[in-house]
């Protein structure tokens, strides 16, 4: 069971917190056992939020994606200032502290994740660093993708909800990597399957060519060749 904050909540704000009974169902399920959310939120214009957790308590992995305003974040004894775009990730067993700013408070999306290969899915944000704090920015997919994901909670628990909620939290985590591993602005690589994944799961919406090259992390008409190239047709 995810330990999180007791700040009051604002208005607009979500705190959703997954029950033993939900999560026993989804570590149990071939579909979700892998990864799975055990808590998810967001807090708007946060003023107050703090939260420290020792070793002992951090009994699963957290990543917390700050969107507007500024904060700190404390790990070993080392404080380092978060600012509007940040992603912060801290494994299981982390000893931590965060806060938000007093004077402009962060506006952020959290989730606590769980799962048999959890570690896994995040390594490609942490690049064998024992917790990270990288700028992975606040670009409409990334915020239309955790809107997604908490949107797809449901009060009653029912397991196909649960279910969707798993499937777009890996879709999150594809994305979060790719805009964290940005260079310079521009990527050299194309990760065509998760393009394709996120085309797949919004194939409700109108997308346009500018949304698809932020997803991939790369520039409009970079994008545009590179994926023709790679799979003989435009996006």
């Amino acid at each position: 069971m995810p330990q999180t904050s007791s700040w009051p909540l604002t208005a607009n704000s979500v705190r959703y917190v997954i029950p033993p009974f939900a999560l026993e169902g989804l570590a149990a399920d071939a579909r979700s056992r892998d990864l799975y959310p055990e808590a998810v939120g967001h807090y708007v214009n946060a003023a107050g939020h703090v939260m420290q957790r020792s070793p002992e308590e951090h009994e699963d992995h957290l990543v917390m994606h700050c969107i507007q305003g500024s904060g700190w974040l404390e790990v070993a004894g080392e404080r380092q200032a978060v600012r509007a775009g940040d992603l912060m990730v801290l494994p299981v067993g982390t000893r931590h502290a965060y806060g938000a700013d007093s004077a402009s408070p962060w506006t952020l999306y959290w989730c606590h994740l769980g799962g048999a290969v959890v570690d896994v899915f995040l390594s490609s944000l942490l690049g064998g660093e024992r917790f990270v704090l990288i700028h992975a920015g606040v670009s409409t997919p990334l915020l239309s993708e955790w809107q997604a994901l908490l949107e797809s909670r449901s009060p009653g628990y029912e397991p196909e909800r649960l279910q969707l909620m798993a499937a777009r939290l890996r879709l999150l985590l594809l994305v979060l990597a790719q805009s964290g591993r940005r260079a310079g602005g521009i990527r050299s690589r194309l990760d065509v399957a998760m393009v394709q994944a996120w085309m797949q799961a919004h194939l409700d919406q109108a997308v346009s060519l500018e949304h698809l090259a932020a997803v991939a992390g790369m520039e409009k008409f970079h994008f545009a060749r590179t994926f023709r190239r790679l799979t003989g047709q435009a996006p």
